[in-house]
């Protein structure tokens, strides 16, 4: 059971087991422990995997150039944002359930309505009704629609 991190007794003391003591008990001090941990940071510097290009190796600097990549990424990733957020804009009204076909049928309706409406008026007109007995009936007819689309949006 001689592992890292395994606790293990010697004549009564307790010693934690791992690379480090071990190096310390053979004589290998602090200096080579050093030296082993930057040569690994240099190989995985120097051998990053670059997976857009079917995983090649590739040199690669340090810092700067880190840095760098990372900034480009970003302002991509803005560029893309943008222009998501435009194309939104431009299809606002489509998202929104109003399809140019809708809207069209319904402009369509409300000219109907009007012209409907005007017509109702000449009638009335040529009969030769009072203003306020006119007045009176178009209340009435508003209010039945208004009841009427009432009921259509419960379901009735």
């Amino acid at each position: 059971m001689e592992g890292r991190g395994v606790i293990r007794r010697e004549g009564g003391g307790r010693e934690r087991g791992g690379r480090k003591e071990k190096e310390e008990r053979e004589g290998r001090g602090e200096e080579e422990e050093v030296k082993r941990k930057r040569e690994r940071r240099k190989g995985k510097k120097r051998e990053r995997w670059k997976k857009r290009e079917g995983g090649e190796k590739e040199e690669r600097g340090g810092r700067r150039e880190k840095e760098q990549e990372k900034r480009k990424r970003e302002r991509r990733r803005k560029r893309e944002r943008g222009k998501k957020r435009e194309k939104e804009a431009r299809g606002g009204r489509r998202e929104r359930g109003e399809k140019k076909e809708e809207r069209r049928k319904k402009r369509e309706r409300e000219e109907e309505r009007r012209k409907k409406e005007g017509e109702k008026r000449e009638r009335e007109e040529e009969r030769g009704e009072k203003e306020e007995e006119r007045e009176g009936r178009r209340k009435r007819e508003e209010r039945g629609t208004r009841r009427e689309r009432g009921k259509k949006r419960e379901g009735r």
